[in-house]
């Protein structure tokens, strides 16, 4: 198999870039509006492509950090995906991540230098998440903990977007923006992690972890809200006019779709609640970029 069929097969399945590319541009183009609306000054939309490929080239990275820590895992319990079955190596996949590192410091050096520490501290907060807080075996026993761990790499990586907009500026962001910011992006990063990891009964296998399986379904379910919760009260706190509304409507379609999935407990469901779960990330940032205030 050519090297093209093989990077494009493993792409498909293990990192769409298309679905990525999306989610990550129209999120960075929401956190760069809200970053200049903050500072009251017009979109720099020149910022965006090289935001939004640093932001990707990160999302690759984690990518490849979880197929290093998952490497045994996956060769006993799921001897189907690209690495184990042969298709890429991490080798290869390491060599690659090490490309995307030199790709994003020669845009942040070359673009805006003054990104250059949130990239230095997303790259720091990335090799703790691979050495999994040099306690791998504590917090895989403790599933929650685990979660709140890693989650804060996405407020970092949105930081980090943002602050194309407003790093080496004369008129600094808000702090309070940045905490804003910083919440929604909290909240929308255990939404997509929960949310990808809530599985119909017949849909679990051993040796994959999954939230329905640690914790039950209703308490899986619950764990996914208070997620969506966050995401959406800190929008709506944000927020004013019209786009007021929008946070509400974003909860109670989550919740909906949580009812469905306990009563019903199908992989259709189970579906519906990744896809909303992508929804509610966009719907938030959308609330923060149209409608927030600081």
């Amino acid at each position: 198999m050519s090297g093209f069929k093989r990077w494009n097969l493993y792409q498909q399945e293990r990192f769409p870039l298309l679905r990525h590319a999306l989610l990550v541009t129209v999120t960075t183009a929401c956190v760069l509006a809200f970053a200049a609306q903050a500072r009251g000054v017009g979109l720099g939309w020149r910022w965006l492509l090289p935001a939004s490929l640093v932001g990707m080239l990160a999302f690759f990275q984690l990518r490849v950090l979880d197929e290093f820590k998952d490497a045994d895992i996956d060769a006993e319990y799921r001897p189907e995906r690209p690495v184990p079955r042969g298709l890429v190596t991490l080798a290869e996949l390491r060599n690659l991540g090490l490309v995307a590192a030199g790709l994003q410091l020669l845009l942040v050096l070359a673009l805006r230098p003054g990104v250059m520490p949130l990239l230095l501290a997303c790259w720091g907060f990335m090799a703790l998440m691979t050495a999994e807080f040099f306690v791998p075996e504590w917090l895989k026993a403790r599933p929650g903990l685990y979660l709140l761990s890693h989650q804060p790499i996405v407020p970092l990586l949105q930081l980090l977007a943002s602050a194309w907009d407003w790093a080496g500026n004369g008129r600094m962001i808000p702090t309070q923006a940045l905490l804003w910011l910083a919440v929604v992006s909290f909240g929308a990063g255990v939404t997509l992690e929960i949310g990808r990891k809530i599985y119909a009964p017949g849909m679990e296998r051993p040796g994959v972890d999954t939230y329905t399986a640690a914790w039950g379904i209703p308490n899986a379910l619950l764990a996914w809200l208070a997620g969506v919760s966050v995401a959406c009260l800190g929008a709506f706190l944000v927020s004013h006019g019209i786009w007021k509304v929008l946070p509400p409507l974003l909860w109670a379609l989550a919740v909906w779709a949580a009812r469905n999935f306990r009563q019903l407990r199908s992989v259709k469901e189970a579906s519906m609640i990744e896809n909303i779960s992508a929804v509610v990330v966009v719907g938030s940032y959308l609330t923060l970029a149209l409608g927030g205030r600081t």
